[in-house]
């Protein structure tokens, strides 16, 4: 049964990426047909010789040329300046800019492959003494370390990592673990089933390290 488990847990692990891809695309495809597919069935020559298929091919054709085209368009100077510009109209309006924020920002976590918003993964008690999280470290301080510093963590929930908490985590309350954030996720999704033995034995002895430095 465990390993059935597991297998179904890492299964999600592979499709869930796949899944949120193919969902951003068919939404994207299915805005640009709405809108397009009026316009293109009132020209006489299309209306009278495309099948509905032959519309549906020239709404996907025309939603990948449009995200080329934006995604041109935002490379060069004019466009830079012009999406500078609604960036600064938007984060003017209440409400909306948290929601493009928040937005913007996880955009950039999923899509862009080099950087990341998550620095390293770290191991604190939480919600209680005795009891320990896994969180990724957002932001902290580039001068000289100390324990007082505060670590800048979000610490998702199980199994959607999407949502979460921010907290605000003394360094000397907390320990850095030698996983990476992939691995990091992995565990989060998978409930703490799926689990690499060196990284197993990473977590526990920083858990016990945290416990006797607190004693």
């Amino acid at each position: 049964m465990s390993t059935l488990r597991r297998a179904f847990l890492t299964g999600l692990l592979v499709l869930a990426p796949l899944g949120l891809t193919l969902w951003v695309f068919v939404w994207l495809f299915r805005s640009i047909d709405d809108w397009m597919r009026p316009l293109l069935s009132r020209a006489p020559y299309l209306s009278a010789t495309l099948p509905e298929e032959g519309f549906t091919g020239i709404g996907v054709v025309t939603a990948i040329l449009l995200v080329i085209l934006v995604g041109v368009f935002a490379n060069n100077l004019l466009g830079k300046a012009f999406f500078g510009g609604l960036d600064r109209i938007i984060n003017r309006i209440p409400w909306i800019k948290g929601v493009y924020g928040a937005a913007k920002e996880i955009s950039g976590v999923v899509f862009v492959e080099e950087g990341s918003a998550f620095r390293q993964v770290i191991i604190f008690e939480y919600p209680r003494r005795g009891l320990y999280s896994i969180g990724f470290v957002t932001f902290e301080s580039e001068e000289e370390e100390d324990e007082s510093d505060l670590y800048h963590v979000f610490l998702p929930t199980t199994p959607n990592p999407t949502s979460g908490y921010f907290l605000m985590v003394p360094r000397g309350d907390a320990k850095v673990l030698p996983i990476t954030v992939e691995h990091g996720l992995k565990l989060i999704v998978s409930a703490g089933s799926v689990v690499a033995e060196e990284d197993l034995e990473a977590l526990h002895r920083a858990a016990h390290d945290l416990g006797g430095h607190r004693s």
